[in-house]
């Protein structure tokens, strides 16, 4: 009967096995077992939890047309599944779907909804959705808000940070590292570190991503001096200092023609053993040869070869410059 038939659905939903799922469904069908919210909502998050978006569709289109009843669990699944494959027009036509068959949709639903257009990077679609679930009063949750923060350009995310504030919704460190991220694609390092400090403030264990973004932006703006104060505070805080991070501290002591900087980086590099890749030695070849410290631009060209880094032009340009300007020809 239909009770035992959900149960072994919902057996199967918690294992992912959206397969068994969706044939228990089909042999239901054949032997006029009726079908029921719970059956449907059972097999369509299976297919959600294994990223089967296709099947979840199908299976709302199912429903619709046996007129089961589709409650909120079923809708949020199958945008759910969508998401987590980045289909954002499909979530928003399961959320259209949802609005004309009268179930009204909830934190969950806007929070499923929105990631997806994040993904998509359709800061616009998750916006406007964003202010649409807001005057229909879905009241917006953390990860609506970071999932809308991390599609939008930095002003917007300036600007949602502080309704989640005056809507004393609580900030996590997510939240947090998606307003730093559109900051740092814009190029603001100011709003970044000031980001960063808010965290400090409020405690918030701050990660590699995050330090990173920071870093990046400095390094971005010819900010070194900062960027090697991020990078000390990164060390301090024991966060793991990994090839990104030397990548973008050696990049902006080359922009900002400090080879010592550079240098003692390196010497921090080969402490903590960690494997460096082509940028990190171009732009300490590049600070070399700004320097006219040719001898240190072909051993950096010898340990790339040792550690078998891959050369690219702008190496191999670089430490050439660097000869040329010593007459180091022959070199």
């Amino acid at each position: 009967d239909t009770i035992t038939c959900n149960a072994a659905i919902s057996a199967c939903e918690k294992a992912g096995e959206w397969a068994h799922a969706s044939q228990l469904v089909s042999l239901m069908a054949q032997g006029m077992v009726e079908l029921s919210t719970i059956t449907c909502s059972a097999v369509i998050s299976a297919c959600e939890k294994t990223g089967k978006w296709k099947s979840a569709f199908r299976f709302l289109s199912v429903m619709a047309q046996s007129e089961v009843k589709c409650n909120e669990i079923s809708f949020n699944a199958g945008i759910s599944a969508c998401k987590k494959v980045g289909n954002w027009e499909e979530s928003l036509q399961v959320l259209r779907s949802m609005e004309r068959r009268n179930v009204e949709p909830n934190a969950i639903t806007s929070s499923a909804a929105i990631s997806s257009c994040d993904k998509a990077c359709k800061w616009r679609e998750a916006l406007r959705l964003f202010n649409s679930m807001t005057l229909c009063g879905v009241k917006s949750s953390m990860n609506s808000f970071s999932s809308v923060i991390g599609a939008c350009d930095w002003e917007q995310a300036l600007r949602l940070l502080g309704i989640m504030a005056g809507s004393q919704v609580e900030m996590d460190t997510v939240t947090f590292s998606a307003a730093m991220s559109a900051c740092e694609k814009g190029g603001n390092w100011e709003q970044v570190l000031q980001l960063l400090n808010m965290m400090v403030e409020r405690d918030l264990e701050s990660d590699a991503v995050i330090f990173n973004a920071a870093i990046s932006t400095c390094k971005k703006t010819g900010q070194w001096e900062r960027t090697m104060q991020l990078f000390n505070l990164m060390d301090q805080s024991k966060v793991e200092l990994d090839t990104i991070t030397f990548s973008s501290a050696i990049g902006a002591c080359e922009e900002g023609g400090e080879l010592k900087q550079a240098m003692h980086l390196f010497d921090v590099i080969a402490e903590r053993k960690v494997r460096l890749d082509t940028t990190s030695y171009s732009a300490a070849i590049s600070a070399c040869e700004k320097e006219g410290a040719w001898e240190k631009a072909l051993q950096l060209f010898c340990m790339m070869t040792e550690n078998q880094v891959e050369l690219d032009t702008i190496t191999f340009n670089a430490a050439i410059s660097a000869c040329a300007k010593a007459g180091e020809w022959q070199r």
